[in-house]
């Protein structure tokens, strides 16, 4: 039924009878337009939302899923797919807001289950190779500035103050990511680097301010 009514046309008829469209952009009709405002499709556990609230599965936002609200699985097929489009349900993540916001949460535990935290960083793994640059900025940016790195030894620092590997000399106090995110490509993209070294050591001491 939907099918046949997805379109608007805006048409001026001039004295002679032609006919031409006033606007070459497409028009929805009032149904669309009034649907879209309405908490009118049900979410993956049964809330009525607003379509722009929700989204579906897709490749991409795979990586939101117990994040974000989906469409209910009986209404994301591919035959409805046009028209959940057309009401403005999401096709694409937003940012990595949401899943920065988890690891948020996360670091303000005592205890944080690693298995939870892990399953965020892959998570943004996942979003860094489809990501625009601005959103690779603010992950990096969130990464260096917030301490939302949880280390090997359960403490929490940011990318600056963690290594991917212990030094070979086992130099005291540091702390290495955990050994189960260490194969992702967001702990070298997020700035955290292989081992300690002395350089590093000597570019930190310069960032210090004078007389702290």
């Amino acid at each position: 039924m939907w099918s046949k009514a997805k379109n608007a046309r805006a048409l001026q008829v001039a004295t002679t009878g032609s006919t031409h469209a006033v606007t070459a952009d497409p028009l929805y009709p009032s149904w669309i337009l009034k649907l879209r405002e309405l908490p009118c499709l049900r979410d993956t556990k049964g809330f009525f939302r607003k379509p722009a609230d929700l989204l579906r599965r897709t490749p991409e936002t795979e990586l939101l899923m117990d994040v974000e609200p989906f469409v209910h699985g009986r209404l994301d097929s591919e035959g409805t797919r046009p028209l959940l489009t057309l009401l403005g349900v999401r096709d694409a993540p937003t940012g990595p807001d949401r899943l920065l916001d988890c690891l948020r949460a996360l670091a303000k535990s005592e205890s944080p289950p690693a298995h939870e935290v892990e399953k965020w960083y892959r998570r943004l793994d996942q979003m860094l190779d489809t990501c625009s640059t601005l959103d690779f900025t603010n992950i990096r940016s969130a990464f260096k500035e917030e301490r939302i790195v949880l280390t090997d030894n359960a403490g929490w620092t940011n990318s600056a103050g963690v290594f991917l590997f212990p030094d070979d000399e086992d130099v005291l106090g540091t702390s290495t990511v955990r050994a189960g995110v260490r194969d992702l490509t967001l702990c070298r993209k997020i700035g955290v680097a292989e081992r300690p070294t002395a350089d590093l050591a000597i570019k930190w001491l310069q960032s210090l301010p004078s007389g702290k």
